[in-house]
């Protein structure tokens, strides 16, 4: 019979790691296959044609520009292709430029460089690559930021581009210096310019004239006496009309309007309809100003005129550009959110990978359990053969060896009723709950084990036994019971000995038997107390009751007697004789206050 028991116990084992094994296996699968399901791509549209369909319609439909750039994001990501991650933001940061979002801009151009650094080796020398610079330099240039524009516009040179992208950068190399009044570097750029520009059959020679011009604005003196000369020396605009509006503005503070009035009206001819509203404004401002100075009251009301009309015209270009400006940063936020969805995609898949790397390890180290436990399972078969084969050779030895198989019989017994749980979860499919269940058995097994050779083990060793097994059993029955231990603290534990495997009968008798088929959520309480020279524990339940339980029981569960309580009983007796101790039990039904329930007393006197 128990031959046949083990045999049972090894194939439970084999077939428990093997199911283990393949739900391991399948959560790998499914974790794998599930990586950026949430993200719904259409992986069939070209790439290369959505960043051709954005770069048309960026000027005139920048949000709709934006919507295309989302798609090829979003493909290039799935695909890890790092170039067209590249293009699509550099088409984001030049979208940012024209609503002068130059921060923006500034990010997009830096995550351009970055998926450039992923591509190859000579990214630096890729298209792109320039442009990435040359929109980098132009944004820190509108921020101010002359020191990182150089450098961006620097970098552009030292790589060597064509001769066309060198005459735009010298451009921007001499504005910089222009802003900056460095006379020797703003020449060195325009010479070089001029001369790229000859080679190139005058290309880019009006905005070299410009430059010049703009350069010499600031040179020039109009006037000999001192007020001019001083106003040379102010920090001025580099716009020649700009120039123009501040002189007037000057020469009318210090009370000359004919001076400032000629120079308005040549700022005015100079000034065209392209020019943003604020710029007429406020040349409509110092002009109206020059005319009350005079007394000029009809021209000046024809300039306030033009002023109101030029304010409405600046509310309307705001408005419109608020409104362009937020529906294409509404957009952005949107494809910052897929980045970073990808990106959160890509890191978890690292930590699946790496929990794939503990769970196999964990499974290798479950294998070695098993096959140990599987080992001493049969070490117990052959111990157990040979002790009830061995002769006695006395009446006291004799009751030892009753004693020892006794003892012996308990733990397969547990065991098999324990297997029975995890065979509860694995039934269900609750793969997570039965590896759970599992590793805190292994532990549970260990413990069991490895006092399972002794006759008496400390009070303390008893406890944490008892405390993995209903905890195991609160797995399964989570929503029946709730448990408890209370412990006299004036109890040492440790010093106190108590045979193995001596409760846990009456405690899953409560569990299986008690609480198990309460209809509301019951309560079990193990309590070790002191009673003069005894250790008192009590296990009470506030199940349905010994009566309504045997009701509850199939005509075959009637029949079977508790080997556990059975055995207890034989164990009481034994050791009582073999030691000459005074172990008592006493079963009981509780009946308080119309609540049913079970109490369970042993006296323990401590072992001499």
């Amino acid at each position: 019979m128990r031959l046949q028991l083990y045999t049972s116990l090894i194939i439970l084992f084999a077939t428990l790691f093997c199911c283990n094994h393949s739900f391991a296996q399948d959560k790998k699968i499914s974790k794998i296959n599930s990586s950026f399901s949430k993200n719904d791509i259409d992986s069939k549209q070209n790439v290369p044609e959505l960043l051709q369909q954005a770069k048309l319609t960026r000027s005139t439909n920048p949000a709709k520009a934006l919507d295309i750039i989302k798609d090829a994001l979003a493909i290039s990501i799935s695909k890890n292709n790092y170039q067209y991650q590249a293009e699509c933001y550099l088409l984001i940061a030049s979208i940012n430029e024209s609503i002068q979002e130059w921060d923006l801009a500034i990010d997009n151009y830096n995550l351009t460089e970055n998926q450039l650094q992923k591509t190859t080796k000579g990214w630096q020398f890729d298209p792109i690559y320039y442009e990435l610079l040359y929109g980098r330099g132009n944004s820190y240039l509108q921020l101010f930021n002359y020191n990182e524009a150089l450098t961006n516009f620097n970098t552009i040179l030292s790589i060597k581009r064509n001769k066309q992208n060198q005459l735009n950068t010298y451009l921007k190399i001499a504005e910089i210096h222009l802003i900056q009044k460095r006379s020797l570097e703003f020449n060195t750029s325009i010479k070089v310019s001029e001369q790229l520009s000859n080679e190139l059959n005058g290309s880019k020679s009006k905005e070299i004239k410009a430059l010049k011009k703009q350069w010499n604005n600031k040179l020039n003196t109009i006037e000999s006496d001192t007020i001019y000369t001083q106003l040379n020396n102010s920090e001025a605009n580099t716009n020649a009309t700009e120039d123009r509006i501040e002189r007037s503005n000057y020469y009318l503070e210090n009370k000359l309007p004919n001076k400032a009035l000629k120079e308005i009206e040549k700022a005015e001819k100079e000034i065209s309809g392209n020019n943003k509203a604020e710029k007429r404004i406020q040349l409509y401002v110092t002009k109206a100003k020059i005319y009350d100075q005079i007394g000029d009251d009809k021209k000046a009301l024809e300039t306030y005129q033009k002023l109101d009309s030029e304010r409405v015209k600046q509310s309307i270009e705001e408005e419109l550009f608020l409104t362009k400006k937020t529906e294409i940063l509404k957009k952005q936020r949107t494809i910052s959110s897929i980045s970073k969805d990808f990106e959160l995609d890509e890191k978890q898949l690292e930590i699946e990978q790496k929990d794939e790397e503990i769970q196999s390890e964990t499974l290798k180290n479950q294998q070695l359990i098993i096959y140990g436990l599987l080992f001493i399972v049969i070490l117990l078969c052959i111990g157990t053969y040979l002790i009830l084969k061995s002769a006695q050779k006395s009446k006291v030895a004799n009751q030892l060896l009753a004693l020892k198989s006794l003892r012996s019989q308990m733990n397969p017994h547990f065991i098999f009723n324990a297997l029975n749980s995890v065979n509860h979860f694995v039934a269900k499919n609750d793969e997570r709950a039965a590896n759970k269940f599992l590793a805190e058995f292994s532990r549970l097994m260990r413990l069991v084990l490895e006092h399972s050779q002794e006759d008496f083990i400390s009070l303390e060793t008893e406890k944490e036994i008892l405390s993995l097994y209903i905890k195991l059993e609160h797995y399964r029955f989570r929503d029946k019971f709730e448990y408890q231990f209370i412990i006299d603290e004036s109890i040492d534990l440790e010093t106190h000995q108590i045979p193995p495997m001596l409760l846990q009968p009456y405690i899953e008798n409560a569990i299986w038997h008690g609480l198990r088929y309460k209809e509301d959520k019951g309560e079990l309480i193990v309590k070790i107390t002191k009673e003069n020279e005894a250790i008192v524990v009590s296990i009470s339940d506030n199940g349905i009751g010994r009566e309504a339980s045997f009701k509850e029981k199939t005509k075959h569960q009637k029949t079977h007697n508790s080997i556990g309580l059975k055995n207890i009983k034989e164990r009481l007796v034994l050791l009582n004789k073999v030691y000459n101790l005074n172990y008592t039990t006493s079963i009981s039904d509780l009946n308080l206050e119309n609540k049913s329930g079970t109490l369970v007393e042993l006296k323990l006197f401590k072992k001499g």
